[in-house]
């Protein structure tokens, strides 16, 4: 018995994609940006100011505004600039702690390795732990 020539995945030449045509002639959907994303290439242009600042991003205009404000008194603008700053300093201290820690885990693995290599010696085992 001969198997037909049309079936399940075998279209009839007629149903067939031609050549140079693709079956997905839309495409893969673009991909989206989040709103943090276009929330940062936004705050990313660059704009002119009338201060004698010359171009400056949106960002760097926003948060000099926001500093004046806070400095003329407004109580909204007082607490976040202060806010920001107290974001800033915690992440600053975070980096500090986060290099200290690294620092610490590289003396421990190395004295480690150290002790490891001293005690194989000492057994006259021919393991030894390669250092760095």
């Amino acid at each position: 018995m001969r198997k037909s020539a049309i079936g399940y995945g075998r279209p009839p030449k007629a149903h067939q994609f031609q050549p140079g045509v693709s079956g997905n002639p839309s495409g893969r959907p673009k991909h989206r940006k989040s709103l943090p994303e276009e929330i940062r290439d936004v705050l990313s242009e660059v704009t002119r100011v009338d201060e004698g600042d010359g171009d400056v991003t949106k960002a760097f205009a926003i948060a000099k505004k926001l500093v004046s404000l806070a400095m003329e008194g407004d109580l909204r603008a007082t607490t976040a600039v202060l806010s920001f700053a107290a974001d800033i300093e915690s992440h600053d201290a975070a980096d500090k702690e986060g290099a200290q820690d690294s620092e610490f885990i590289d003396n421990f693995v190395d004295r480690e390795i150290r002790r490891r290599n001293a005690n194989a010696k000492a057994d006259g085992s021919s393991e030894l732990v390669k250092e760095g």
